[in-house]
Parts: structure tokens; sequence; C-alpha cells
């Protein structure tokens, strides 16, 4: 074996030096990314934790309360139909919340797991806004809310937009539902609907209280309230914002929101017209699991 010169073996140390800072950089890059990975797994099951205490309240108040009325009114009395009207309606009206919780629940798995599929078709986006609004009478009654829907098509057929329906009706809904916990009573509700250069342009504005600039983001993450503690002013379990924002961006759509506190909230989503090819017609979509024929209340809620 040949002696080392003091050169070379300056640089073999050089070498190994380099090797070993390599080898401890990529170590740490490795580490960074099992920490990474850990936090992730933390997140996953405290969003877990956090989904079965938000929801659990949210299932089992509805159902509660439709055993208990379904049981009363089995045998009204013969001068006491106008009670059993009032509990029908609240059966009514507490199946139309487990309905559209259940919805979201599921909508937020597809997410999850990335198997939220599409299914485009031409969609009437009056039609389906519309009816969504009408689903929402009983609510908007209560609150003695009404509703301003703005279209500024001019003819049914620019009214038509190749989308999913399902996707854009959980949308609306939400967007609507929000609109209705939050606004104060006696108040409006404006809706506007427009189709421009291929884009679905959709605005629901409340009358309620608004938010600080800083709380804005925050409502957008899963199970996120800013109304928070044992005894809470609001429904919900804040699913809604973090689903439309999901469902938006397999859409490839947008959201903003524009409010400040005690003037209210504008949401406004931007949906890009699908490119898939659409041979099917939607005029509004089925709100519910179930058919149904008439609703137990109808109002005019519209201005």
């Amino acid at each position: 074996m040949s002696k080392l010169t003091d050169k070379e073996l300056l640089e073999e140390l050089q070498h190994r030096f380099s090797e070993n800072k390599r080898s401890v950089e990529e170590l740490s890059a490795l580490t960074k990314q099992l920490q990474a990975l850990n936090d992730k797994l933390k997140e996953s099951e405290k969003i877990k934790s956090l989904f079965l205490a938000n929801i659990r309240n949210e299932l089992n108040d509805p159902l509660t309360s439709i055993l208990g009325l379904s049981k009363n009114i089995q045998s009204p009395d013969n001068d006491q139909w106008e009670k059993t009207r009032a509990m029908a309606a609240l059966i009514h009206a507490e199946a139309f919340n487990l309905d559209f919780q259940l919805r979201n629940i599921f909508a937020a798995a597809e997410l999850e797991s990335g198997e939220l599929v599409l299914e485009v078709v031409q969609v009437d986006v009056y039609t389906l806004v519309k009816n969504v609004v009408d689903m929402y009478a009983h609510q908007l009654q209560a609150k003695q809310l009404e509703v301003k829907y703005l279209d500024n098509a001019d003819s049914a057929v620019k009214r038509l937009f190749k989308t999913d329906p399902a996707k854009l009706q959980l949308i609306v809904s939400n967007l609507l539902a929000n609109a209705i916990e939050f606004s104060y009573p006696q108040n409006e509700i404006t809706i506007t609907a427009s189709i421009e250069k291929n884009t679905l342009h959709l605005l629901v504005k409340d009358s309620g209280i608004g938010m600080k600039a800083a709380e804005q983001e925050l409502i957008f993450a899963p199970f996120t309230q800013l109304d928070k503690g044992s005894v809470k002013l609001h429904k919900g379990h804040g699913l809604g914002l973090s689903i439309i924002k999901g469902i938006l961006e397999v859409l490839s759509g947008q959201m903003e929101l524009t409010s400040s506190t005690g003037k209210g909230s504008i949401f406004t989503v931007c949906i890009p017209e699908s490119v898939t090819e659409a041979d099917h017609f939607a005029s509004g979509g089925n709100e519910l699991f179930f058919t149904e024929g008439e609703w137990f209340l109808r109002t005019n809620t519209w201005k």
C-alpha cells in the first residue's frame, strides 16, 4: 500500500467530510419529512376527534325530535289537528336538517378520500337556485327573512350551464343556510346569478353579524366556528364552507368573501363551465335522499 502524500490525505479527508455532510443533510431532510407526516397524522386524528364531537349532537338532536314528535302524532285528539299539523311541520324541519347534515358529511368524506366524482349535465341555474330557496322556506319563515333573487338572463337558454347539479346545489344550500343562520330576523338575503364568458357568478349577501378581517380565513377550515363554547348561539358544525372550498377546487372554481362586523357578509362564487360533453338536462335536482310530494310549509319568500 503506497503512502499518501499530505495533499492526497487532505483531499481524502475533505471528500469524507463532504460525504458525511451530505449524509447528515439527507438524514435531516428525511427527519423533516417524517416529522411532517407525523404532524399530518396527528392533524388527521384531531380532525376525526373533532368530527365525532361536533357531529354527535347535530345528528342526535334531530333524530330525538323526530322520534318524539312522530310518537305523539300517532294518536291525535279530534280537536287538536292544528297541534298535529304543527308537530308534522317540526318533523319535516328536523328531517330536512338531518338530511342536510348527512349530505355535508358524505361530501366531506368523498373530498377527504379523493373520491368526489363529477356528473356533468346541462343545468338550469335559475330553477336550481329557486328550488333551493323553496326548500328553505320553513327556516326563512321562522326568522321572517325574505330572499331577493336576481337573475340577469333574458332567456331560458342563457340560464343553461354545464356543471354538476348536485355539487352546485350543495354549494348554494350551504351558502343560503349560512346566510339564514347569521342574518338578523326580519331582514333580507340577496342572491344573484349570472353566466358571463362561460363562467357562472353566484353571489349570496346576508344582513347579519358579519366578521372581522382576521376571522375570515379561519372559517374555511373544517370544523371551525367563530362561535365556540358550551353554549353556542349558532347551530352547525363548521363543515359547510370547507366543503364549498373543496368542491370548488374540483370544479376549478373560486370563492371570495367580503365582510365586516355588524354589516353582513357577501360570498361570491365563480365556476367555469365544464368542458365535458353533457347530453342530459337537469332543472334543479333533488335535495333530499327520498323524493317527497309537497312541503309541509309553503310561504312566499320572494320579493
